[in-house]
C-alpha cells in the first residue's frame, strides 16, 4: 500500500476538484490544524485549474489518470479495487476509465464502437462515461508523470468512506439523506464553513459537486500528511507513464 507525503502538511494549502457543467467547480482547503475552506470557485478548463490551484501543494481530482490501451474486463485494477471497498451500495459510483483510442470519439455512437474494439471483453461504453469524456481528454493531454507528483485521482466516495471511518455511506449524494450525511462528515472535519453560501453564489454548480470537490480536497490534505494511501497496492502505469491509482 503506497503512503503519500513526508508525515507533515507544514501548513501547506491543498485543493480538490469535480467536474460541473461550467467546467470544474474546485475547493482550496488550508490543512491547519483547524482545517479551513479557504476559498471556493469554478474553472473552466482544465490548465485554468492548474492554473488558479498553482499555489497548492496537492491537487486532488474525480477524473481517471493514466489510461488502458486495451481496458481489461472490469476496467484498471485502481477502479476494480474501489467498487470492492465501496460495497454494497456506493460501488456502481466507480465506472471504468475508457480505453485512450475512445478519447477522440465525436459521438456516442463512435465512442461504443472503439470502446468495444479496445476492450478485453468487449463491452461497450456507459452513458455517463462518455458525458465526462470532455473532462477526461482534457486531463489527458496535459497529464504528465512530472505533474502527477501534485496532481492526484480520487475518488469522492472513497473520501467519504474515510470520513467515516472506513465505512461506505449508504445514501446517494443527490439525495437529501445523502447530503445531510455528506455535509455532516464534512462539517466535523471543519470543512463546510461557507459552502452553502458558495453553492448559491456559483449558480448552476450544485451543492452535491461542492461537497465532492471539499472531500476531493480532504483527501489532497491526507497526501501532504502522508496519511492517503493508494489503490491498487502496486498501480500500474500506462504507455506514458503515468500511474494508474486512486488515492484515498
Amino acid at each position: 500500500m503506497i503512503v503519500a507525503g513526508n508525515g507533515s502538511a507544514n501548513g501547506r494549502s491543498a485543493a480538490g476538484a469535480d467536474g460541473c457543467r461550467e467546467g470544474w467547480v474546485y475547493v482550496v482547503v488550508d490543512p491547519g490544524p483547524p482545517a479551513a475552506v479557504r476559498r471556493c470557485a469554478v474553472a473552466p478548463t482544465f490548465s485554468e485549474l492548474l492554473m488558479q490551484t498553482g499555489e497548492c501543494a496537492a491537487l486532488g481530482i474525480d477524473i481517471p489518470i493514466g489510461l488502458p490501451n486495451l481496458l481489461p474486463e472490469g476496467g484498471r485494477s485502481c477502479d476494480r479495487a474501489a467498487r470492492d471497498m465501496l460495497k454494497p451500495d456506493r460501488h456502481p459510483s466507480v465506472f471504468s476509465a475508457p480505453p485512450r483510442g475512445v478519447l477522440d470519439a465525436r459521438s456516442y455512437d463512435e465512442a461504443n464502437e472503439l470502446h468495444r474494439a479496445n476492450a478485453e471483453a468487449h463491452q461497450g461504453m456507459s452513458r455517463q462515461a462518455f458525458g465526462l469524456l470532455p473532462r477526461i481528454a482534457e486531463v489527458d493531454d496535459l497529464m504528465t508523470p512530472r505533474l502527477q507528483r501534485r496532481v492526484f485521482e480520487v475518488h469522492p466516495e472513497l473520501s467519504f468512506m474515510e470520513l467515516n471511518g472506513g465505512i461506505p455511506l449508504h445514501y446517494p449524494k443527490t439525495s437529501a439523506a445523502g447530503l445531510i450525511t455528506r455535509m455532516r462528515l464534512l462539517t466535523e472535519a471543519g470543512l463546510t464553513a461557507g459552502l452553502e453560501d458558495a453553492a448559491n453564489r456559483l449558480g448552476r454548480t450544485g451543492l452535491d459537486d461542492l461537497l465532492d470537490a471539499t472531500a476531493a480536497a480532504w483527501s489532497a490534505a491526507r497526501i501532504l500528511a502522508g496519511a492517503a494511501k493508494s489503490l491498487p497496492d502496486h498501480p500500474e502505469k500506462d504507455v506514458r507513464g503515468l500511474r494508474m491509482e486512486i488515492w484515498r
